[in-house]
């Protein structure tokens, strides 16, 4: 999440821009804490979101999100 908030900030914009998510867990256990993290970084108003188990992810990553903006 603070790497999709540097590039929200480049583009002039932070998390209230953000109005859907999707994040890619290889272990859906996960998603509990995942979930905690991700809601400290907005307030009431939370994109849409949907969470999916992969397989894999590039890198060996547990993790990855993928974000759309607007203003």
């Amino acid at each position: 999440m603070k790497r999709i908030g540097i590039l929200l900030e480049k583009y002039g914009m932070d998390y209230s821009h953000l109005v859907k998510c999707t994040v890619f867990l290889t272990d859906i256990r996960d998603y509990q804490e995942v979930n905690k993290i991700y809601a400290s970084f907005f307030d009431e108003k939370y994109p849409a979101r949907e969470a999916i188990e992969v397989a894999d992810l590039p890198l060996g990553a547990s993790l990855e999100i993928s974000a759309i903006a607007s203003k």
